[in-house]
């Protein structure tokens, strides 16, 4: 008996640490295509050359509970299926938001992401440590509403991204930055005389530019990442 139940330990060991090592973004190509709230046209894109982070809304909060700001700019994807993340900016109130606010909020984001072809949905926040808390109630509320095959991901800023203990308590896939790096992933704005060397280091790459997405730039920026 004791022997079974050290196999049985040493096998739930390993499956776990299996598990803290996959990739949850293991479906997405290594490049993801940052799309603002801007005129956007991608139907040049190969979808295994690079996902889609589209700029869906934002969420505010206001004495009346939440509200979403729906994307007002039109893009257009190509016909395969590229891997989309409907990201929505989360507008961090003066104080921390009541409960029913926070439940609001969850239901907006999963109803306004419930179409099949969303493989992921992205929550951006600036976070004072304050309200780590309540953002962190934002993806337990919304985590159970997402259908079955959307991951979660929460795009942070850098001191976030540090506090260890508060990201692994998030009910989501993957933590990824608002810029700079986060353990595997970075964040890269596109700008002339970029040397991209340290990017080219890490799993998965968001690549964020100023200007409309073109075959071109994107063939260029790729370029010389993958030359590293």
């Amino acid at each position: 008996m004791l022997k079974v139940t050290a196999v049985s330990f040493l096998t739930t060991i390993l499956l776990t640490t299996s598990a803290c090592n996959r990739d949850p973004l293991a479906r997405a190509p290594r490049f993801i295509l940052v799309v603002p709230d801007r005129a956007e046209d991608l139907r040049f894109l190969n979808p295994a050359d690079a996902g889609v982070a589209l700029l869906s809304g934002k969420i505010v909060f206001s004495d009346r509970g939440a509200d979403l700001q729906t994307r007002r700019s039109a893009f257009y994807l190509p016909q395969g299926k590229p891997f989309l993340i409907a990201a929505f900016d989360i507008e961090a109130p003066a104080g921390n938001p009541a409960p029913r606010q926070i439940d609001e909020a969850a239901r907006l984001i999963a109803h306004h992401t419930a179409e099949h072809f969303v493989a992921a949905v992205q929550l951006n926040a600036h976070l004072s440590p304050n309200a780590r808390g309540w953002f962190r109630d934002l993806t337990s509320r919304l985590r159970p509403l997402l259908r079955n095959h959307q991951l979660l991901v929460t795009a942070v800023d850098t001191a976030a991204c540090s506090d260890g203990a508060w990201a692994q308590s998030l009910a989501a896939d993957a933590i990824v930055p608002l810029a700079g790096v986060c353990g595997t992933t970075s964040r890269l704005k596109i700008s002339p005389g970029l040397d991209p060397a340290i990017h080219s280091r890490t799993t998965r790459i968001y690549l964020e530019s100023a200007t409309p997405w073109t075959q071109a730039s994107l063939a260029h920026i790729t370029a010389l990442i993958d030359h590293r």
